[in-house]
């Protein structure tokens, strides 16, 4: 490795002795969270597909994880890229790739992608996003797929949209676990946190504006619940009376039409499910600041190729200059690299316990399986005997 390569390596401690990266301290707690994990569960000798976020807390995951299996793929969704972590995957030996969804929107197209990284053995999937739901489309055969493990509310929606008695691949989900609950209340915290810091890049604060938030899920119920602590004036909108009422009983305006979409200043979508198209933009006649907190792709029914960057991080269509979509409709967490701390590896421990079903067979096929409260007692309390 030449020497420029090497200087670029010490801020995430390149061994210029040994050729590898070594971890922050800040990781040994981390590390040792998922040893024990492992260990205790016996998740050894498997062959993993991930996909994931290239941010910070990938770090120690990926790093016990490999200790103990191995890792066909390491797929990065593009929208979330630290580029010091695709440093230590490359340095590290680690065989990865950005994620392009389009090679993974039909399953023939899915099955060649898979094909090429799985090297005959037999995979789990640790899937964030649903980008192998197209697996259940048909019935054709599939090989070496003996599990897969799905992260996200709107991937386990993908999923949902399947039918799947096609095929019989155990399929499990964390969307609606405890250990994802708690993770998804801490990414509306740091949404809020980055939303605001973009704002006032431009000069401007939420105080006195008019705030909506569409999907009152466990990421929309985050954001308005600190909205409303700070004392900004903030309604919600969700398609599902349910959480209308829900929204009420915690002091919260509500909308029941999205004709009142143009009445606000600034919307927060948190719905993972396309909460505003093409058509949504024709009816705003007045400026309004746009917050993700998702890939555009999945929040979002627009075109942004057609947008352009206006000012800061805010982006805009030549059709409607009074729009302004922060990072380009993508999550605006990452801007500020979307990290959680310890939350984030309850989640990733939930994942690994979910793949561990899988290896077990303790699963029902054709339908999505979930954890046990048993597994998340025990999960909880590898936790809390690591970090607090």
């Amino acid at each position: 490795m030449d020497s420029n390569k090497v200087s670029r390596y010490k801020s995430i401690g390149y061994n210029n002795e040994t050729g590898s990266v070594s971890h922050y301290n800040k990781y040994i707690s981390e590390e040792c969270f998922f040893d024990k994990l492992i260990n205790y569960i016996n998740f050894k000798n498997n062959n993993i597909v991930i996909v994931c976020h290239a941010i910070n807390s990938l770090i120690p995951f990926v790093s016990i994880l490999s200790k103990y299996n191995t890792l066909n793929k390491v797929l990065i969704k593009p929208k979330s890229i630290d580029r010091e972590i695709i440093e230590y995957l490359d340095v590290n030996e680690y065989d990865f790739e950005i994620l392009n969804r389009f090679s993974y929107s039909t399953k023939d197209k899915l099955l060649e992608k898979f094909e090429s990284f799985s090297n005959g053995d037999k995979c789990i999937i640790l899937d964030i996003g649903g980008y192998f739901s197209s697996i259940f489309d048909n019935n054709d055969i599939v090989k070496n797929v003996i599990g897969i493990v799905e992260d996200t509310e709107n991937g386990q929606q993908k999923y949902e949209s399947k039918d799947l008695s096609t095929i019989d691949i155990p399929l499990f989900s964390i969307a609606r676990s405890f250990p994802k609950e708690t993770e998804d209340w801490w990414v509306g915290v740091a949404i809020l946190f980055s939303a605001e810091k973009q704002f006032r890049a431009l000069g401007k604060t939420f105080n006195g504006k008019q705030i909506l938030v569409i999907g009152f899920g466990k990421i929309g119920k985050s954001i308005a619940q600190y909205l409303q602590r700070y004392g900004y004036h903030v309604t919600v909108y969700d398609r599902d009376p349910r959480k209308l009422v829900h929204a009420t009983c915690l002091n919260l305006n509500i909308i029941k039409n999205r004709s009142k979409f143009n009445h606000f200043d600034v919307i927060f979508c948190a719905t993972g499910n396309k909460s505003i198209s093409e058509n949504d933009l024709k009816e705003f006649d007045r400026v309004c600041y746009f917050f993700s907190v998702t890939s555009a792709d999945d929040e979002f029914d627009i075109d942004f190729n057609e947008f352009k960057l206006a000012k800061e991080k805010f982006y805009i269509s030549n059709n409607n200059s009074n729009l302004y979509f922060c990072n380009k409709g993508n999550a605006v967490n990452f801007i500020d690299g979307g990290e959680i701390g310890y939350f984030a590896h309850i989640v990733q421990g939930a994942i690994v316990c979910a793949a561990q079903k899988v290896v077990k067979a303790d699963y029902e096929l054709n339908k999505i399986n979930e954890l046990t409260d048993n597994d998340e007692i025990f999960l909880s309390e590898i936790y809390l005997e690591t970090f607090l």
